[in-house]
């Protein structure tokens, strides 16, 4: 079964509509299609009547990401590139899991269950255990469950797929391993309900106007490090709270898990990312002043003390998070960020700041936890919330996704800024088109401007004096 064009509209009523779904979709020996194309006139990919809408919204599997998978090299080449284990030639697990995913959604979890059968051979009979699949009815509650649907989802979205069905193993030590993603499985009638419902709800969301800029609040948790003038890391919790608008990570130092190393600062989330970039500074300003009496440097970027990396996480609520908006993130924020790194950050992928890289907050909105600490100046610090707030409230319309090249993505967890810098130009041109440009223009020029020049950043120098903060003598901003 190849790719299955629908249009975007359903004229008939919504059993209807599922019905000729299932009838396009399925194919009659109950695989799922691989890839969707979805049909739109003029004046459907027009967003307000003026703004068109990026094509890759209309695609559900790219046919060319679905072609790699056809290869098992290809298939964990891939997975392998995202810092995803894939299974070896031995098939050893204490289980397994399937998950039914689409996008950033799960929509049903199997579990093995291992059953002793008889067998006959020859005039003897022989016990061995068969494996069976049982459908989980309750996964969040599960701790396992919660930790493997992680790793599935990761491995949908770095195969750039956009819905399929993902098989983990879990074995000794609770290693996970992907077993296969399949872009076309093979479904149960439970199953083909569950994918129909959801490319019904696709569609529906694509007809739907977008998510409106203002409406988006913005919050992150920058965080940086403290070291001795002789390069000694030093215990941050001794000076901070672990709650708090200046708190700790939950990384401990050590066997003391009482020792917590990073400072984290969390302020107030607001609409305004030049609001939120202020109390960015109004946080360091609090932390310098209980520190004062401390002879240290603040060490911010990726990876500026071994074994100890460092996060940028920027929080979003008000938009749900869907891969295009993770793609959008990785390819117009993250991207940019690898081209001024400090080159020993590029150690910190891809155990941490791999490509999509997101979490659900108890708040009812998401964490994307891709970039490192943009703490490094104020001009980093304002791009790169300026951005995230532009990029969210505009991403329908983004054109471009170099990071569906599986070149770009080895450029981008090797560091190579040769390859990446290419980009730069499309990337800012893009931005420039879009009406929220004009608001931030400033900041995203400046922003732009520093990568563009070729600078880059280094993550050993004193972060205070690019803030003015104490010890640096703070001038008026």
């Amino acid at each position: 079964m190849g790719a299955v064009t629908l249009p975007l509209d359903a004229k008939e009523s919504e059993q209807e509509e599922l019905q000729g779904l299932r009838e396009q979709l399925v194919s009659v020996d109950h695989r799922f299609a691989p890839s969707i194309l979805l049909e739109t006139t003029d004046d459907q990919i027009h967003i307000s009547g003026a703004i068109r809408t990026s094509s890759t919204f209309y695609t559900l599997n790219n046919e060319k990401q679905v072609e790699k998978l056809k290869s098992a090299k290809q298939h964990n080449d891939i997975l392998q590139l995202h810092g995803i284990q894939v299974v070896g030639s031995s098939r050893q697990f204490l289980r397994e899991y399937v998950f039914s995913i689409f996008q950033t959604k799960v929509l049903s979890v199997y579990r093995s269950k291992e059953t002793s059968v008889w067998l006959s051979q020859s005039k003897k009979k022989q016990k061995v255990k068969k494996k069976t699949y049982v459908r989980v009815t309750d996964p969040d509650n599960d701790r396992e469950i919660r930790r493997v649907q992680k790793i599935a989802v990761r491995a949908l979205y770095a195969t750039g797929l956009d819905y399929g069905m993902v098989t983990c193993g879990v074995g000794t030590s609770k290693k996970i391993s992907i077993v296969q993603v399949d872009p076309s499985p093979k479904l149960n009638e439970d199953l083909e309900r569950l994918f129909i419902k959801a490319v019904s709800d696709y569609r529906k969301r694509l007809r739907k106007s977008s998510t409106s800029v203002k409406t988006i609040m913005l919050g992150a948790d920058p965080e940086f490090i403290m070291v001795t003038p002789k390069g000694s890391l030093i215990v941050a919790s001794k000076y901070f709270p672990i709650q708090g608008k200046i708190g700790c990570d939950a990384a401990w130092l050590g066997d003391n898990r009482s020792h917590k190393p990073i400072v984290e600062l969390r302020p107030d989330p607001t609409t305004d990312p030049l609001r939120l970039s202020v109390r960015v500074y109004q946080c360091l300003l609090h932390a310098a002043k209980k520190v004062q009496h401390v002879q240290c440097k603040w060490l911010a970027g990726a990876l500026p003390y071994p074994k100890y990396p460092i996060g940028g996480h920027v929080h979003f609520s008000g938009i749900e998070p869907s891969f295009q908006l993770l793609r959008a993130l990785d390819n117009y924020l993250a991207l940019p960020l690898v081209v001024c790194e400090d080159p020993r950050g590029k150690d910190r992928r891809p155990k941490y700041g791999f490509l999509g890289d997101y979490r659900m907050q108890e708040h009812g909105g998401f964490e994307y936890r891709t970039p490192p600490s943009w703490l490094i100046t104020p001009t980093l610090t304002k791009g790169v919330l300026v951005l995230s707030k532009i990029i969210a409230g505009n991403f329908e319309q983004l054109m471009y996704n170099p990071l569906s090249d599986a070149g770009i993505q080895k450029a981008y967890y090797d560091g190579n800024k040769a390859v990446l810098k290419e980009w730069i130009p499309d990337l800012w041109q893009d931005i420039k088109r879009l009406d929220d440009y004009e608001a931030y223009q400033n900041v995203v020029d400046e922003f732009f401007s520093f990568i563009q020049q070729g600078k880059t950043w280094d993550e050993s120098l004193d972060l205070r004096k690019a803030w003015r903060l104490p010890p640096y003598h703070a001038k008026k901003r």
